[in-house]
């Protein structure tokens, strides 16, 4: 960070626009301070379009007092790196961290406008916790928690107030691991940390926290929605935990105690390893007595359901719940489920078999029927399943009982539709949607989520078709072009301008990882350019000559991307290095991969930062070697000594091997090795001319997809094959130790 002495909460605003140039956020409002600093409702104005509103989003902006130390604030990138890789239905997902220009340091999560679990307690009381609303609720803490521990992602933070319910996914746990190491501090600069009980004794210790910590916060969390307190106060000190001395839940049997007890332990050695199991083992169906509430009974009859499946509201005599951390104290909500004006419980129009997960408060109380007959309630934890909705579709969430295959089979399919409709919209990501939906379809008899679901495929078909220029629009432009049809020069002044303040020139790179970054890149303007056959020395495939419009600013790699870049994805994700010929890996440009491997490298990089890395155009790519010249290479239409690699370029590296990057000067948008030095894949298919082409600067995904593009010339190839409008073509599986590839960017 840069500035930090100098930062101020106060000068935060609505309006203000913080984050990178590439990727900013618009501040909505205020929701509320937290323990590392504060918490506001945000846009992310890098998934604005002309057809879409930015994704609303919450931020965490961390105090810069917490991050002076090199140590904290490295252990809190590497925290928030690692939550981004939690991909589960009960987790809030982690955008990533950003730095303004200022120097405020944030984090962007998704966003929930209801109640955290605390609020809930607080407002509704715990007679609305029937068995099967903490049921639901314990199991989904215990699944996400699960999910994280087996990725060696510790929560760290695990308080009523982290999580969330919410009306379509249930449970949605926030604030996972980032917060670990800003703890340290907080306890190091003299203060308490809010709602310091839930945290077991070595919290604040240890970075990052062994995974039993989190089995500790999720012992209170059972322990107090059984007694209807947590188990150890706020000012106990954190070296003075004693499950020993904690009164029995009367509900639970002397083996279920002993059981709750050593998840409670001060020991982490002595904790249970598995969140769900320890439910399953706690809460298994015993021959214990007489039906009871889960939580204590402290004068206070339990609910009694009325035929509708509401409880009666009753005066409360049990204890109060933890109290919300205020505003001056820095407490909060949850700050990725940073909570806008309270709300008044979950929808009462859920599925008839899901039942009520929170019943509306009302002021008129219902008829009573019979109470339930004898059965330990507590012992019914865990023991049936429950439907609820998965995303803005119906799915499925298991609590303990295993399904039967049909079930899981529907899990399955409805997973991969979901995973699909997040993707970019693709030809081949349609296809593979209509058929998985399709399948689905013939499994499941929900008409609700069937129905649900179809119009999220719809809607994902017509982003696609929204993407493609329409034929007769391009034949249009083509007519325009050549003169038939009189070209509007003010709507094409319009096309040039850059509305949106992206700086032309400007690099940029994203940090994967503390110290680890993806490619530099640069910032090229919106524009137009004639494309093909300028310097009439082609061939037959770069004709006719046609006008390109790139109508936004796009970023486009500074450097072919290097071995030292995809050796970090090939290790990370498993795959096989590429040979590099004994070249030498480090700074030179990556060879031998294929297409395939060239998509999965962006598609892997896209994953990591969550913006939306792609091969670039051949438009874009023809748009940005020629750096708004029209000579048949940017520096001129004959070769020069040292500008280039290639059989006849001049350099040392001709015709025997590709050079480090940035050996030669860069063109006037300031790439380097544009032309020449290895050949350079595309996104598009290859067709035999130019017409019918895209005219708007997009991928031309029809055509002759068995093969794909290249273009650049290489160290192995004459220097005409190195001119800015030159093409060539091969089968998206093929490697060569004269092929490598850039990325693009959408900034949009």
């Amino acid at each position: 960070m840069t500035g930090g002495d100098n930062l101020d909460f106060t000068s935060l605003r609505k309006g203000l626009v913080l984050g990178p140039e590439h990727h900013p956020f618009r501040l909505v409002k205020p929701v509320s301070n937290s323990p590392i600093g504060q918490v506001w409702h945000a846009l992310d104005l890098s998934t604005e379009t002309d057809t879409r509103d930015p994704d609303p989003v919450a931020i965490e902006i961390v105090n810069p007092k917490l991050v002076t130390s090199k140590q904290t604030l490295h252990a809190f990138k590497e925290q928030v790196t690692h939550c981004k890789q939690l991909n589960h239905k009960h987790v809030a997902q982690t955008y990533g961290y950003f730095v303004s220009r200022e120097g405020w340091l944030f984090v962007a999560m998704e966003l929930f406008s209801t109640r955290s679990l605390a609020r809930i307690l607080m407002e509704d009381g715990y007679q609305q916790l029937n068995v099967d609303k903490s049921r639901v609720i314990l199991s989904q803490v215990a699944v996400a928690l699960d999910h994280a521990h087996k990725q060696r992602i510790t929560h760290g933070d695990l308080t009523p107030w982290n999580i969330i319910i919410t009306p379509d996914a249930g449970v949605k746990l926030v604030n996972f691991a980032f917060r670990q190491p800003l703890f340290q501090q907080i306890q190091k600069q003299g203060h308490r940390v809010i709602n310091g009980e839930y945290h077991a004794p070595e919290a604040f210790d240890h970075i990052p926290l062994s995974t039993s910590s989190d089995i500790f916060s999720f012992g209170c969390l059972i322990y107090q929605l059984l007694c209807g307190t947590p188990p150890f106060g706020h000012e106990q000190p954190r070296g003075d935990l004693d499950s020993e001395q904690l009164p029995q839940p009367p509900q639970l049997s002397d083996e279920q105690w002993s059981l709750l007890k050593s998840a409670l332990s001060d020991n982490p050695g002595d904790r249970p390893a598995i969140a769900l199991k320890l439910l399953k083992d706690l809460f298994k169906k015993t021959d214990a007595g007489p039906s009871k509430n889960p939580v204590a009974d402290t004068g206070t009859a339990a609910p009694t359901p009325s035929p509708t499946g509401r409880t009666t509201d009753r005066p409360r005599k049990h204890p109060a719940p933890p109290s919300p951390p205020s505003a001056a104290a820095a407490g909060t909500p949850a700050s990725g489920a940073a909570e806008a004006a309270p709300h008044k419980g979950l929808p009462e129009t859920l599925p008839q078999h899901a039942g009520q997960f929170w019943p509306k408060r009302s002021a008129q109380p219902q008829p009573q029927t019979a109470p339930p007959q004898k059965s330990s309630r507590a012992a019914l934890l865990l023991t049936a399943s429950v439907t609820f909705i998965l995303g803005i579709a119906l799915g499925y969430v298991i609590t303990t009982r295993e399904l039967n295959n049909k079930h899981m089979t529907i899990m399955g399919k409805l997973t991969a539709v979901h995973e699909i409709l997040a993707r970019a919209p693709s030809t081949d990501n349609k296809v593979k949607l209509q058929v998985v939906f399709a399948e689905l379809a013939t499994l499941s008899n929900d008409q609700n989520m069937l129905v649900q679901l179809n119009k999220q495929v719809s809607q994902y078909v017509t982003r696609l078709e929204d993407r493609a220029q329409p034929a007769q629009a391009r034949a249009n432009e083509q007519l325009a072009l050549h003169g038939h049809i009189p070209v509007d020069t003010n709507a094409l002044k319009d096309h040039l301008e850059d509305p949106n303040g992206f700086r032309a020139g400007a690099v940029f790179k994203d940090e994967l990882r503390p110290g680890v970054f993806g490619p530099n890149m640069v910032v090229l303007p919106a524009g137009s350019f004639r494309m093909g056959d300028l310097d009439k020395n082609g061939d037959d495939n770069e004709k006719p000559i046609h006008r390109v419009i790139i109508s936004r600013p796009f970023a486009l790699s500074q450097h072919e991307v290097t071995f030292a870049q995809y050796d970090y994805f090939a290790l990370t994700t498993g795959r096989p290095l590429p040979d590099d010929n004994g070249w030498g890996r480090g700074k030179q440009p990556v060879i031998n991969v294929s297409w395939n491997e060239a998509n999965a490298y962006a598609d892997w990089l896209q994953e990591q930062t969550g913006l939306p890395y792609r091969l670039p155009s051949e438009a874009e790519w023809e748009y940005a070697a020629r750096g708004k010249t029209e000579s048949a290479y940017w520096w001129g239409d004959q070769i020069e000594q040292n500008r280039a690699v290639c059989y006849d370029c001049g350099s040392s590296y001709d015709g025997k091997q590709p050079a480090p990057v940035g050996s030669f000067p860069a063109n006037p948008f300031g790439l380097f090795d544009i032309n020449g030095n290895v050949y350079e894949w595309v996104g598009d298919c290859y067709n035999d001319t130019y017409i019918e082409a895209p005219t708007d600067g997009s991928t031309w995904s029809t055509g002759q997809c068995r093969l794909r593009v290249m273009r650049g010339g290489s160290w192995y190839d004459i220097g005409r094959l190195a001119r800015s409008a030159s093409r060539y073509r091969h089968p998206p599986s093929a490697t060569r130790n004269a092929w490598g590839f850039r990325l693009a960017l959408d900034l949009h």
